[in-house]
């Protein structure tokens, strides 16, 4: 056998198209991916909730750092308000003691002010 006996052969045989099912798959495989495409629009909710949840985090621990600072700042001056009231009152615990009632039952001038404006709003 040689190539030209080869190639005889070769011609009686014609090559098979492609199967009628495969343009509908390829259409379908390219609609699919095109509505994966779309699918992002869809976590967009989803993405947003996440960034505001950060966005407050990082706020509130901003908040909670200051809200910190000047609970320490009022209990500084708690502190010397009460020293100053127990020498005021001759020292010793007895005078420490009432010293810190005092203290704790006198409301801060800035409540009068907010009950004011609460009372007035009602």
């Amino acid at each position: 056998m040689n190539d030209h006996d080869i190639e005889d052969r070769l011609r009686q045989f014609q090559p098979a198209g492609p199967p009628s099912e495969l343009r509908a798959r390829v259409a379908g495989v390219s609609r699919e991916t095109r509505q994966a495409g779309r699918r992002w629009i869809e976590w967009v909710p989803a993405a947003a909730a996440v960034l505001a949840a950060v966005m407050f985090y990082t706020l509130s621990a901003g908040a909670r750092r200051d809200i910190a600072v000047r609970l320490q700042a009022a209990d500084t001056d708690r502190a010397s308000a009460v020293s100053s009231l127990t020498d005021a009152l001759g020292g010793g615990d007895y005078a420490r003691d009432e010293a810190a009632r005092l203290i704790d039952s006198t409301p801060p001038p800035a409540a009068d002010f907010l009950e004011g404006l609460v009372s007035h709003h009602e």
